[in-house]
């Protein structure tokens, strides 16, 4: 099949450091590849694929200091793939709901995975609207907050087998792999739960504790200075910062 995967542009595919989303879509580029699919990733400039990229922008936006606007080069890329959309037997977004209006008025046969969270309130209207857009959750229950929504499958995110190994780690890590362009670690992820309910075990201390993910923006620096800087200031667990995909 000719398909296009077209992913956010804030991080390169796979990602440099962050980016859960990217790395998701290149580890789907990259399989749909080697089971002989012709593939075109619509992806960053700086990103690496076995697939055909189109690029609209040089670099990530999230690496490039002299970016203010980065809503402008995704509307370019859309534009892009409905220009080209006849030479694609389908095409699979990661873009949240942008793709929607422009998508749903063309033939070719288009989905859109849904990678981060959907029960905030301004969701609802745009779900509302476009009911019949076929969707992807990760999980189902990511479903709950939009009943509504037009979703066809569920795949969970997944890490290929060969990135998957047993090492020796002292003390033992417990990492936290976060996704989207947000930070995630917040309330709805369960990811405060997670660390809590593991440094509270009886041999849960001196855990170390891997969070990948940018530095949170002011608005949402409140919930780390409130929730996350308490748990890991007592006695035992310690942050090791953001993570590459090596670690």
């Amino acid at each position: 099949m000719r398909i296009a995967q077209i992913a956010p542009l804030h991080e390169a595919v796979p990602p440099k450091l962050y980016g859960g989303t990217e790395r998701v879509v290149s580890y789907l580029t990259e399989e749909l590849v080697a089971l002989g699919h012709q593939v075109t990733l619509f992806a960053s400039g700086d990103s690496v694929t076995s697939a055909c990229l189109h690029s609209v922008c040089p670099r990530s936006l999230r690496l490039d200091p002299a970016m203010r606007d980065v809503i402008a080069p995704h509307m370019l890329m859309m534009e892009e793939v409905r220009r080209r959309a006849e030479d694609f037997d389908v095409l699979h977004f990661h873009l949240d709901y942008w793709p929607f209006s422009i998508f749903t008025r063309q033939k070719v046969p288009y989905v859109t995975t849904l990678h981060g969270r959907l029960d905030l309130p301004d969701l609802k209207p745009i779900f509302n609207a476009f009911r019949d857009v076929p969707v992807v959750s990760i999980s189902d229950s990511q479903r709950l907050a939009l009943p509504q929504a037009g979703f066809v499958a569920t795949v969970p995110h997944g890490v290929p087998d060969m990135r998957l190994s047993s090492s020796t780690m002292k003390p033992v890590s417990l990492s936290s792999i976060t996704s989207g362009t947000e930070p995630r670690l917040n309330a709805i992820t369960g990811v405060p739960q997670l660390i809590a309910s593991i440094i509270t075990k009886p041999n849960g201390s001196g855990q170390s504790i891997g969070i990948n993910r940018p530095t949170a923006p002011e608005r949402k620096a409140g919930f780390s200075r409130s929730v996350i800087s308490p748990i890991i200031s007592t006695p035992g667990p310690s942050s090791i910062g953001r993570i590459t995909a090596s670690k």
